[in-house]
């Protein structure tokens, strides 16, 4: 038996993770397989997850916090050995939380029984050009995302100008100079790129909790919100406010 190839999706939070996930499942040599998806949301409720259809893949969501904090590692597995079992998929997606720190998931399949069933295939990491140059400085784990990348996907270059990406380019050079690099929009990166990568193994420790300083806040409301309201109060929240997300 062949072990099933793993592709993991990083990048810091708003990237565009899940329009990258739903482009890497369109593609018709990854639709042949049989996905199942692990997606990971550092908040209570998995948004993501919410919004990919259960009847076309086995999707797994964790929701209690970085995927690669020891906190999780048991689900983690779990979730591994729960496809393996399952005998259907040909290939894993997982979407990490933005706030990973991407130190080593090999370390997570040592387990006997999931080293023999899984390879890491690809280690994919969506760069936000739009925010990159006020997220790499002041958080570890952006930094981190795109040091332990195999490949590096540069997002939302429509909203940059050019000689900006030029200059995000030299600075994502400096964190790793081996990683192939793509512009895109939307996600929407091509499919002989993703065919391309090549994984590095990394032997980094895992992150053993959440990074210091975020926490995650859910509302789950009765009845709609003032929309001016909200609108105010997440503007009073300014630059603390690292990403909103929801229904």
């Amino acid at each position: 038996m062949k072990a099933i190839p793993v592709i993991l999706i990083t990048g810091y939070l708003g990237a565009g993770k899940t329009s990258l996930l739903k482009r890497i499942l369109a593609f018709p040599t990854i639709a042949a397989k049989h996905p199942a998806l692990i997606i990971n949301e550092f908040g209570a409720v998995n948004i993501d997850g919410a919004s990919l259809s259960d009847e076309l893949y086995d999707i797994y969501k964790l929701n209690k916090g970085s995927l690669f904090c020891v906190c999780l590692q048991a689900d983690v597995q779990r979730a591994f050995a729960e496809i393996s079992q399952g005998g259907r998929a040909e290939v894993v997606l997982v979407e990490a939380t933005g706030i990973a720190d991407p130190s080593d998931l090999s370390a997570m399949l040592q387990v006997p029984a999931l080293a023999r069933d899984f390879r890491i295939q690809a280690n994919v990491c969506l760069v936000d050009a739009l925010n990159f140059s006020k997220v790499a400085p002041y958080m570890q784990a952006a930094q981190h995302q795109i040091i332990e990348a195999d490949a590096l996907a540069l997002n939302k270059i429509d909203l940059v100008a050019e000689e900006d990406i030029a200059q995000i380019e030299g600075a994502l050079r400096k964190l790793n100079t081996h990683a192939p690099l793509v512009h895109c929009r939307h996600g929407n990166i091509p499919e002989s790129f993703l065919a391309g990568i090549e994984h590095r193994s990394l032997t980094g420790p895992p992150q053993s909790a959440p990074p210091f300083g975020i926490i995650a806040v859910t509302l789950d409301l009765a009845s709609p919100l003032d929309r001016d309201a909200f609108l105010r109060a997440l503007t009073d929240l300014g630059e603390t406010l690292l990403r909103a997300k929801g229904y």
